[in-house]
């Protein structure tokens, strides 16, 4: 199931159901043992370790108060998980900022929050040429050179003037596509062609 189906599904699921705060690490274990039984457990003890937490506890209670303050929140959501940059992390906090504007709060995203680092932007990076780094595979950006990767996106970042967790909905709402990533490249700014030309000549 693709992440877009996977996600609309569980939103779909949620509105549906509408379980209650006490009813919802019930609900989830359920929700995954049957649409992802492979990952079910160490989604779910993630699930649990949160719902351990004052962070937890004060969301419960003021739901929106990190709108204001959304690397506040990363470098916690960072202390619980082990590192503020891990995909569960990053994808956690871009999912609460649409939380926050979908309440009608003002919410900035940081330009230090970085880019989630999947297998998609994994692909994407290496699609485009972005790291000169040969006969590596997708799998083993992923899972080896996350740092770097994220740090080549925070590079386009910085050069677009577009915080990493917006450049992510691109790079899935456009880019979806590893094999069609090239021909989009001609569609970023002056400044972002210039970044990248410099960064791989570093690399």
């Amino acid at each position: 199931m693709r992440g877009e189906d996977y996600w609309n599904l569980l939103a779909e699921q949620l509105l549906a159901g509408k379980p209650s705060l006490s009813e919802l690490k019930s609900w989830f274990r359920e929700f995954l043992a049957r649409y992802n039984p492979r990952s079910c457990s160490a989604k779910y003890s993630r699930i649990t370790r949160f719902t351990g937490t004052s962070l937890y506890r004060e969301l419960s209670s003021q739901p929106l108060k990190y709108c204001s303050s959304l690397s506040t929140l990363n470098s916690i959501l960072g202390s619980i998980y082990g590192d503020p940059s891990a995909k569960t992390v990053v994808f956690a906090t871009k999912i609460y900022y649409y939380a926050c504007l979908a309440s009608g709060c003002e919410a900035l995203l940081d330009f230090d929050i970085n880019i989630p680092v999947d297998r998609r932007n994994a692909a994407i990076t290496a699609s485009l040429g972005l790291l000169k780094i040969s006969g590596v595979s997708v799998e083993t950006l992923f899972s080896k050179y996350r740092s770097v990767v994220a740090n080549v996106w925070r590079i386009i970042s910085n050069a677009a003037g577009i915080p990493p967790l917006l450049v992510d909905t691109i790079t899935w709402a456009v880019l979806g596509n590893p094999t069609a990533a090239r021909s989009y490249v001609h569609k970023l700014p002056p400044r972002c062609i210039s970044a990248l030309i410099e960064l791989n000549s570093k690399l």
